[in-house]
């Protein structure tokens, strides 16, 4: 497992796996796991405005809200 800090490793991380939304397959469930701690808002924003662009282009989707 690797541990990235910086904004322009987003491109490492499994995006086809992020996006599935077929959890039985055990690569998926692994790279669905993470975690994000933000050190500032202008971080906050950039990172924000990165996954929007992702659910824009259909790289990923937003979980259904029950």
């Amino acid at each position: 497992m690797a541990f990235r800090s910086r904004l322009a490793d987003l491109d490492q991380l499994d995006w086809e796996a992020i996006a599935s939304t077929d959890f039985r397959d055990p690569r998926v469930k692994e790279h669905k796991q993470a975690e994000l701690l933000v050190r500032d808002r202008v971080l906050a924003a950039s990172v924000s405005s990165h996954f929007q662009t992702l659910i824009d282009v259909g790289l990923l989707s937003l979980l259904p809200m029950d």
